[in-house]
């Protein structure tokens, strides 16, 4: 075998590897969501995934390829967005709603991932398969967080109701 053949072999190599390891995030990141909408008690399509370019979009997508990214830390980035209404029923259209929107960042380790919002200090090792303690602990942490960000004093982003998107981050 040649000396180049040996370097195709390993762009093959590493080019399988790491679309195998984006499979896994990806897979990762859809259990992430199914099980926070699951503890949340969210309706159907108020949590979502949101593209990593991180803009405002209509399109809200159920899958995890647009929103889960490897980043320049070499970390796997899942963007989401959640969001609330003040009226549950929709009776009054002219109602602003609020688009929450986070990031987790996770890298792999032996069980699954360990996962910690971006910029927080608070990491979770969550295996690759949901419905775990550690799951369930990442997600009221998620919860602790949104709810702890409407509860602090100072609330400035109330000033101009307009503004429909928050970020939640460390």
């Amino acid at each position: 075998m040649s000396k180049f053949d040996e370097l195709c072999q390993a762009y093959v190599a590493a080019k399988q590897e790491f679309f195998a390891q984006r499979a896994a995030a990806v897979a990762f990141a859809s259990n992430l969501l199914a099980g926070l909408e699951a503890y949340l008690g969210a309706p159907p399509f108020q949590l979502y995934f949101q593209p990593h370019n991180r803009e405002a979009s209509s399109t809200k997508t159920r899958t995890a390829d647009g929103a889960t990214w490897l980043g320049d830390d070499g970390l796997w980035h899942i963007a989401m967005a959640l969001s609330l209404r003040e009226n549950q029923d929709m009776s009054q259209k002219n109602l602003t709603p609020q688009t929450v929107t986070f990031e987790l960042v996770a890298r792999p380790s032996e069980t699954g991932y360990c996962v910690k919002l971006r910029g927080a200090n608070d990491e979770f090792n969550v295996p690759a398969t949901a419905g775990s303690a550690e799951h369930a602990a990442l997600d009221e942490y998620l919860f602790q967080r949104v709810l702890r960000s409407y509860k602090a004093e100072g609330q400035r982003f109330l000033e101009n109701v307009t503004v429909s998107q928050r970020a939640i981050d460390g």
